[in-house]
């Protein structure tokens, strides 16, 4: 009985591994997503004036209006490798730069324009940007055959506090 038991648990592993073998890692889709919504970017001079961050994205009747959480923007630095061929350790170091970066789901965003209004507030409450733009949502793939996709657009705010959508 034993033996049996030995024997079907090698069937169903060696069934698994040829089914594994037949996946390229071309064709998997990764396990992510892509979120329907807008993304901004906030230069660093006026980032570090920023308290809150608001939406309200239009388009045909309706009107969404969402908070948005800002987090500090980051960048690679390449420390370079260690030599010694192609085994060598490299290192690299994330840098902030003093941007602020945050997204706002928008799980029906179309792929017509619409009018996005970004409100920002300092600490205490105080607007001090209150601009409109209309933008785009362009379709972004997960990398694979056959992965899910999402509707995406991207706003920047640059150190003179002037909003503009991003293509």
């Amino acid at each position: 009985m034993g033996r049996h038991r030995s024997l079907v648990a090698a069937v169903l592993i060696m069934g698994a591994l040829s089914g594994c073998a037949g996946t390229s890692t071309a064709e998997a889709c990764r396990l992510v997503g892509v979120q329907n919504g807008i993304g901004i970017r906030i230069a660093g001079p006026v980032a570090e004036q920023v308290g809150t961050a608001e939406l309200v994205v239009c388009w045909d009747t309706a009107c969404q209006r969402r908070q948005v959480m800002l987090l500090p923007s980051s960048t690679v630095t390449d420390n370079g490798c260690a030599d010694g061929g192609p085994d060598a350790a490299c290192a690299a170091d994330a840098v902030a730069t003093g941007d602020k970066v945050g997204f706002a789901a928008v799980a029906d965003l179309p792929p017509s324009p619409v009018e996005v209004t970004l409100s920002l507030a300092d600490a205490t409450g105080a607007e001090f940007v209150a601009e409109t733009v209309t933008l785009t949502a362009k379709q972004v793939n997960v990398p694979g055959v056959g992965c899910g996709s999402g509707l995406q657009g991207h706003i920047d705010v640059d150190a003179e506090a002037d909003v503009r959508p991003n293509a």
